[in-house]
């Protein structure tokens, strides 16, 4: 009798499953971390506005 079943084992499941869970708390990690995406959009939102204040108050025209 020949074993002729097709599909993945519970170990190659269990691999998927760890692998995808490395990946999304990497994402995670670059996503809300100490140097963030959220973070340095923050970041530069403060800095756009300081120089539009600062181009507003020489009398250039903001863009």
């Amino acid at each position: 009798m020949k074993n002729d079943q097709k599909g993945m084992t519970l170990m190659s499941l269990a691999i998927t499953i760890m692998v995808l869970l490395v990946l999304s708390g990497i994402l995670i990690a670059m996503i809300i971390g100490k140097n963030g995406l959220l973070i340095r959009h923050n970041d530069s939102s403060i800095d756009t506005n300081i120089t539009n204040t600062e181009n507003y108050k020489k009398g250039n025209e903001v863009e």
